[in-house]
Protein backbone atom coordinates (compact mmCIF):
# COMPACT_ATOMS: atom_id res chain seq x y z
CA UNK A 1 0.00 0.00 0.00
CA UNK A 2 1.05 3.49 -0.87
CA UNK A 3 2.75 5.35 1.66
CA UNK A 4 -0.03 9.34 2.14
CA UNK A 5 2.02 11.96 0.24
CA UNK A 6 2.74 15.45 2.52
CA UNK A 7 5.16 17.85 3.31
CA UNK A 8 7.97 17.09 6.35
CA UNK A 9 7.65 18.43 9.50
CA UNK A 10 11.35 18.87 9.64
CA UNK A 11 12.78 20.07 6.46
CA UNK A 12 9.96 20.85 3.98
CA UNK A 13 10.30 18.02 1.35
CA UNK A 14 7.09 17.07 -0.32
CA UNK A 15 7.18 13.18 -0.85
CA UNK A 16 5.88 9.81 1.04
CA UNK A 17 5.69 10.11 4.63
CA UNK A 18 6.17 8.78 7.85
CA UNK A 19 6.10 8.91 11.46
CA UNK A 20 8.60 10.04 13.43
CA UNK A 21 8.21 10.22 17.96
CA UNK A 22 8.90 13.13 19.53
CA UNK A 23 10.77 13.72 21.79
CA UNK A 24 12.96 10.08 20.13
CA UNK A 25 11.23 6.64 21.43
CA UNK A 26 14.83 5.69 22.86
CA UNK A 27 14.28 7.38 25.63
CA UNK A 28 10.89 5.50 26.71
CA UNK A 29 10.82 2.65 28.44
CA UNK A 30 7.94 0.18 26.39
CA UNK A 31 5.28 1.20 29.12
CA UNK A 32 5.71 4.35 28.37
CA UNK A 33 5.20 4.40 24.82
CA UNK A 34 1.05 4.30 24.70
CA UNK A 35 0.97 8.16 24.29
CA UNK A 36 4.35 9.57 22.54
CA UNK A 37 3.58 11.93 20.17
CA UNK A 38 4.29 11.79 16.31
CA UNK A 39 4.41 13.87 13.45
CA UNK A 40 4.87 13.26 9.70
CA UNK A 41 8.49 13.42 8.01
CA UNK A 42 10.21 12.51 5.24
CA UNK A 43 11.98 9.08 4.83
CA UNK A 44 15.38 10.95 5.11
CA UNK A 45 14.46 12.88 8.15
CA UNK A 46 13.15 9.80 9.79
CA UNK A 47 16.14 7.07 9.28
CA UNK A 48 19.09 9.75 9.33
CA UNK A 49 18.65 10.60 13.10
CA UNK A 50 19.57 7.33 15.34
CA UNK A 51 22.85 8.44 16.11
CA UNK A 52 21.83 11.77 16.86
CA UNK A 53 18.63 10.16 19.20
CA UNK A 54 21.37 7.78 21.12
CA UNK A 55 24.29 11.12 21.53
CA UNK A 56 21.46 12.54 23.00
CA UNK A 57 20.26 9.46 25.27
CA UNK A 58 23.83 9.40 26.66
CA UNK A 59 24.04 13.23 27.33
CA UNK A 60 20.24 13.61 29.42
CA UNK A 61 21.80 10.09 31.49
CA UNK A 62 24.74 12.24 32.03
CA UNK A 63 22.92 15.35 33.42
CA UNK A 64 23.00 15.54 37.39
CA UNK A 65 19.58 17.80 37.80
CA UNK A 66 17.15 15.28 37.23
CA UNK A 67 14.59 15.30 40.21
CA UNK A 68 12.86 11.71 39.19
CA UNK A 69 16.02 9.94 40.50
CA UNK A 70 13.73 6.44 39.54
CA UNK A 71 13.06 7.50 36.06
CA UNK A 72 16.39 8.76 35.48
CA UNK A 73 18.00 5.72 36.80
CA UNK A 74 16.41 3.89 34.64
CA UNK A 75 17.16 6.17 31.82
CA UNK A 76 21.06 5.44 32.93
CA UNK A 77 20.61 1.75 32.81
CA UNK A 78 19.02 2.30 28.94
CA UNK A 79 22.23 4.42 28.30
CA UNK A 80 24.43 1.46 29.97
CA UNK A 81 22.51 -0.98 27.65
CA UNK A 82 22.80 0.93 24.45
CA UNK A 83 26.73 1.38 25.25
CA UNK A 84 26.97 -2.78 25.54
CA UNK A 85 25.56 -3.52 22.06
CA UNK A 86 28.23 -4.66 19.78
CA UNK A 87 27.35 -1.84 16.84
CA UNK A 88 27.73 0.62 19.45
CA UNK A 89 31.41 -0.61 20.02
CA UNK A 90 33.33 2.37 18.41
CA UNK A 91 30.68 4.89 20.44
CA UNK A 92 31.40 3.54 23.31
CA UNK A 93 35.64 3.55 22.82
CA UNK A 94 35.17 7.32 21.97
CA UNK A 95 33.36 8.17 24.86
CA UNK A 96 35.27 6.24 28.17
CA UNK A 97 38.65 7.37 26.92
CA UNK A 98 37.73 10.62 26.85
CA UNK A 99 35.92 10.29 30.69
CA UNK A 100 38.00 12.33 33.36
CA UNK A 101 37.51 13.50 37.22
CA UNK A 102 36.64 17.50 37.30
CA UNK A 103 35.68 19.94 40.20
CA UNK A 104 32.05 20.59 39.67
CA UNK A 105 31.03 24.15 40.82
CA UNK A 106 27.45 25.03 40.99
CA UNK A 107 25.93 27.55 39.51
CA UNK A 108 25.64 29.37 43.05
CA UNK A 109 29.50 29.12 43.25
CA UNK A 110 29.61 25.70 45.85
CA UNK A 111 32.61 23.21 44.89
CA UNK A 112 31.60 19.79 44.76
CA UNK A 113 33.57 16.68 45.23
CA UNK A 114 35.31 15.68 42.03
CA UNK A 115 33.47 13.86 39.70
CA UNK A 116 33.70 11.95 36.70
CA UNK A 117 33.04 13.80 33.09
CA UNK A 118 31.99 13.20 29.81
CA UNK A 119 32.95 16.37 27.47
CA UNK A 120 29.58 17.02 25.57
CA UNK A 121 29.37 18.26 21.75
CA UNK A 122 26.72 21.14 21.99
CA UNK A 123 25.97 21.02 18.22
CA UNK A 124 24.47 17.11 18.54
CA UNK A 125 22.59 18.40 21.56
CA UNK A 126 21.07 21.05 19.60
CA UNK A 127 20.23 19.26 16.36
CA UNK A 128 17.67 17.21 18.44
CA UNK A 129 16.56 19.88 20.55
CA UNK A 130 15.65 21.65 17.33
CA UNK A 131 13.46 18.29 16.12
CA UNK A 132 11.66 18.28 19.12
CA UNK A 133 10.53 21.61 19.15
CA UNK A 134 9.23 21.46 14.95
CA UNK A 135 7.68 18.73 16.22
CA UNK A 136 6.05 20.50 18.77
CA UNK A 137 4.97 22.86 17.26
CA UNK A 138 3.55 20.72 14.53
CA UNK A 139 1.76 19.40 17.21
CA UNK A 140 0.29 22.19 18.73
CA UNK A 141 -0.17 24.47 15.59
CA UNK A 142 -1.27 21.91 13.14
CA UNK A 143 1.44 22.91 10.58
CA UNK A 144 5.17 22.98 9.60
CA UNK A 145 6.99 25.43 11.54
CA UNK A 146 7.62 28.33 8.43
CA UNK A 147 11.13 28.54 6.76
CA UNK A 148 10.74 32.21 8.00
CA UNK A 149 11.63 31.44 11.43
CA UNK A 150 14.01 29.54 13.51
CA UNK A 151 14.94 27.69 16.81
CA UNK A 152 17.32 28.92 19.51
CA UNK A 153 17.77 26.10 22.52
CA UNK A 154 19.48 27.31 25.64
CA UNK A 155 20.58 25.09 28.06
CA UNK A 156 18.71 26.31 31.42
CA UNK A 157 21.43 25.05 33.32
CA UNK A 158 24.19 27.27 31.26
CA UNK A 159 21.80 30.16 31.62
CA UNK A 160 22.16 30.13 35.50
CA UNK A 161 25.69 29.84 35.00
CA UNK A 162 26.11 32.68 32.47
CA UNK A 163 23.77 35.06 34.70
CA UNK A 164 26.93 34.83 37.23
CA UNK A 165 29.21 36.51 34.73
CA UNK A 166 28.86 40.17 35.46
CA UNK A 167 30.58 41.41 32.36
CA UNK A 168 29.21 39.19 29.40
CA UNK A 169 30.31 39.39 26.23
CA UNK A 170 28.47 40.98 23.51
CA UNK A 171 24.99 38.57 22.95
CA UNK A 172 25.91 36.73 25.91
CA UNK A 173 23.37 39.08 28.55
CA UNK A 174 20.94 37.03 29.60
CA UNK A 175 19.43 38.90 32.39
CA UNK A 176 15.58 38.11 30.80
CA UNK A 177 15.85 34.96 30.69
CA UNK A 178 14.57 34.54 34.21
CA UNK A 179 11.56 36.05 33.55
CA UNK A 180 10.67 34.38 30.07
CA UNK A 181 11.01 31.51 31.43
CA UNK A 182 8.63 32.23 34.46
CA UNK A 183 6.28 33.39 31.89
CA UNK A 184 6.20 30.01 30.24
CA UNK A 185 6.18 28.43 33.51
CA UNK A 186 2.74 29.54 33.97
CA UNK A 187 1.23 28.17 31.50
CA UNK A 188 -0.64 24.39 30.76
CA UNK A 189 1.96 21.49 31.18
CA UNK A 190 2.23 18.77 28.86
CA UNK A 191 3.60 15.39 29.76
CA UNK A 192 4.55 12.70 27.78
CA UNK A 193 5.50 9.52 28.95
CA UNK A 194 7.23 9.52 32.12
CA UNK A 195 9.97 11.27 31.58
CA UNK A 196 9.03 14.49 29.88
CA UNK A 197 7.29 17.45 29.74
CA UNK A 198 6.40 20.94 28.25
CA UNK A 199 4.99 24.21 28.05
CA UNK A 200 4.83 26.52 25.66
CA UNK A 201 3.57 30.19 25.46
CA UNK A 202 3.04 32.14 21.54
CA UNK A 203 2.89 35.35 21.01
CA UNK A 204 -0.26 37.33 21.05
CA UNK A 205 0.45 39.82 17.89
CA UNK A 206 2.94 37.64 15.85
CA UNK A 207 1.86 33.81 16.56
CA UNK A 208 4.47 32.20 15.27
CA UNK A 209 7.16 33.70 17.84
CA UNK A 210 7.47 31.10 20.85
CA UNK A 211 8.38 30.43 23.98
CA UNK A 212 9.35 26.53 24.52
CA UNK A 213 10.19 24.97 27.88
CA UNK A 214 11.40 21.16 27.59
CA UNK A 215 11.79 19.61 30.81
CA UNK A 216 13.16 15.70 31.02
CA UNK A 217 13.27 13.96 34.21
CA UNK A 218 11.92 16.85 36.29
CA UNK A 219 15.04 18.66 36.50
CA UNK A 220 17.09 18.90 32.74
CA UNK A 221 15.37 21.87 31.62
CA UNK A 222 15.64 23.79 28.23
CA UNK A 223 14.48 27.01 26.93
CA UNK A 224 13.62 27.59 23.47
CA UNK A 225 12.87 30.73 21.48
CA UNK A 226 10.95 30.26 17.99
CA UNK A 227 11.96 33.65 16.22
CA UNK A 228 12.46 35.18 12.80
CA UNK A 229 16.66 35.00 12.14
CA UNK A 230 17.22 38.87 12.52
CA UNK A 231 15.28 39.62 15.52
CA UNK A 232 14.53 38.66 18.99
CA UNK A 233 12.40 42.10 19.84
CA UNK A 234 8.70 40.70 18.65
CA UNK A 235 9.18 37.49 20.71
CA UNK A 236 7.51 38.93 23.87
CA UNK A 237 6.49 42.65 24.97
CA UNK A 238 9.29 44.59 25.88
CA UNK A 239 11.65 41.93 24.17
CA UNK A 240 14.82 44.21 23.58
CA UNK A 241 16.59 44.14 20.60
CA UNK A 242 19.97 43.79 22.33
CA UNK A 243 19.32 39.68 23.06
CA UNK A 244 19.69 39.37 19.21
CA UNK A 245 22.34 36.53 19.72
CA UNK A 246 23.35 34.35 16.68
CA UNK A 247 22.34 31.06 16.97
CA UNK A 248 26.44 29.64 17.78
CA UNK A 249 26.73 32.39 20.46
CA UNK A 250 23.60 31.37 22.39
CA UNK A 251 23.93 30.16 26.17
CA UNK A 252 24.75 26.49 24.89
CA UNK A 253 27.92 25.00 25.01
CA UNK A 254 29.85 28.03 25.08
CA UNK A 255 30.82 27.00 28.68
CA UNK A 256 32.01 23.49 30.04
CA UNK A 257 29.25 22.20 31.65
CA UNK A 258 31.49 20.44 34.83
CA UNK A 259 29.63 18.02 35.76
CA UNK A 260 29.04 16.69 32.35
CA UNK A 261 32.14 17.66 30.11
CA UNK A 262 33.08 16.98 25.16
CA UNK A 263 31.50 13.83 23.79
CA UNK A 264 33.22 12.50 20.33
CA UNK A 265 31.50 11.59 17.32
CA UNK A 266 30.17 7.84 17.55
Amino acid sequence: MARPKGICTYCGTFGPLHMDHVPPENLFERGQKSNLVTVPCCYRCNNTASKEDQYFLVYLAICQEAKQKQEHDRLRAKMARTLKRKEASEFRKNITKRVKFVQSVTPAGLILPPALSIPVDPRRVVEVLIRIIKGLYFREIGARLPGTHCVLPYDELAILHALQNVNPAPGQNFSLFPTLIREVENTPRNTIGNIFAYNYASNTVYGTNSLWLLDFSSGIRFFCIIRPPLSLSRISPGYPSQYQARADQGCFGQRRHPERGAVPSP
